[in-house]
Order: C-alpha cells, then structure tokens, then sequence
C-alpha cells in the first residue's frame, strides 16, 4: 500500500529547490548532480527533476510524490506551477496511482524504475504522455556502498524532449536512461521563447512510514547550465562541496545555494 505520512520518520528527509535563473526555452537546459545514496535491502529513496515557469513556487509532497506531485486534501498539494517531471525511486510507487493522481495499479508496481508526470494543470497524470514507466537497468537508486554517481537532467532539442543520463564516478561516459518526446507541452508556440526555470527534489523514505528505511545521503555537487532568457549570456551556476545530511535530517554543511 502507498503510505502518505502526515510526519516523516525522525530520521527521514525530503527537499526540493529550483534554479534561481530562467533559461531560454531555445536551448539545452542542463541540471546535473553528483551525489550518493546508501543503505540496505530495505531503504527507500527517489529523486524528481522538474521544469517549472515561474521565479517561486510552493508543494510538493515527500514519499510517493518524491516532491514533486501531490494528492487534493486541501493542504498537500504538489508544486505549483509544475510544467513535467521525472522521477527515479527505488520502491517505483512514483508510477503508481494515488489519491489524487493516475498511474498504475499496485500489482504492477516496477521497482527501481522512472516514471515522467506531467504539471500542476494536467493534475501531475502519468497518461499526459503515455504512461512512461519504466526499470532501470544501469544502476541502484539505492547503493550498498557510498560511491558517488552522476544523474543529468536536460531539457533539449527546443523543449521538446527530457533526457535523463546517468554515469557511475568511476565511469568515463554517461548512460541515457530516459529520452521523452513531450512535443509543444514546455513551448506550446514554439516561436516565442518560454523562460524555463529547473529543479529537483528528494525523499527518503517514499512509502514507508519506518525509520529504518531511511537512506544515508550526500549531495557533492550541482550544476546547472543555460542559455539567461532575458540577457541572452550563458550561464554556468554550479555548486560545489560536500552537503551532508545527518540522521534527524538536518543539513549540516553548508546551505544549499544555487546563484
């Protein structure tokens, strides 16, 4: 059963944050993190990497909505404005159905997989492009080892298609685990340029409501890359440094800034 805890675990986690710039809709939008994520048969863990319109934004649900769909009871909602997003989790509820959203049916559920949801408007539904849902063969969402990995989301070929690539950190190349025709959805007039901001979010655990599930996370670091919507000046805004989270969830060095 897809468990929505009202109070995460003492020791569970979950965030999200965007860009602070806007990038032009015309060009690649890259946002890649270097991270790890660690634990034991039963940890539980997702990412989501997002696209949004606006310069703020609110919601986002932990566990099964990895922050970034929600459920309707008023107060839970998922971001807002959301444009599409993706999800990797190890459990793969993120595809699932659930109060408030489409997807899958329980029995069907695909553990460590990713699942591509679209935005605030189309009630985050998984059908909105046919219902990707997929296994991940490259690698573990969930580690047995600290080992750092590289996930890059990008937006590309004039917003009409999200990329998800992964590379291992002893790897020299990437590999493509996701490629998604979302057509017009981000550039529904494909010749006005859309300021686009990107974001990401992360949970631990995502359907559990039991410490013990929680996941051992370092994020080491964020880069994202685009072309400035409004100065026309590329830009390069990367974090770097290790961002520690300890066992009651707090960030212990440093605060995450993305300029």
């Amino acid at each position: 059963m897809i468990v929505y805890p009202s109070v995460l675990p003492a020791n569970g986690m979950a965030f999200n944050f965007i860009s602070d710039n806007t990038f032009d809709s015309h060009h690649d939008i890259v946002l890649s993190v270097e991270y790890s994520i660690s634990g034991h048969a039963n940890t539980e863990a997702g990412i989501s990497f997002f696209v949004t319109d606006s310069s703020t934004f609110t919601g986002g649900v932990s566990g099964a909505d990895l922050t970034y769909s929600g459920y309707y009871d008023g107060t839970s909602q998922g971001i807002q404005p959301a444009l599409v997003g993706i999800g990797i989790d190890s459990t793969g509820v993120f595809g699932l159905s659930a109060s408030g959203r489409d997807g899958f049916d329980e029995s069907e559920v695909i553990a460590n997989s990713y699942a591509v949801r679209a935005g605030t408007a189309e009630g985050y539904a998984l059908s909105t492009f046919g219902n990707i849902y997929h296994a991940i063969s490259s690698f573990n969402v969930v580690d047995s080892t600290d080992d750092s990995h590289i996930l890059r989301f990008r937006v590309g070929n004039v917003s009409r298609a999200l990329y998800l690539d992964y590379k291992a950190n002893a790897s020299e190349v990437f590999t493509n685990i996701a490629t998604v025709d979302i057509g017009t959805h981000l550039d529904p007039q494909p010749q006005e340029i859309i300021p686009l901001r990107v974001g990401m979010g992360f949970t631990t655990p995502v359907s559990s409501n039991n410490s013990s599930s929680v996941a051992e996370f370092l994020f080491k670091t964020i880069h994202i890359e685009g072309l400035d919507a409004y100065s026309g000046d590329g830009g390069l805004y990367t974090y770097e440094g290790a961002l520690v989270y300890t066992s009651d969830g707090n960030i212990v060095y440093p605060a995450i800034t993305i300029n």
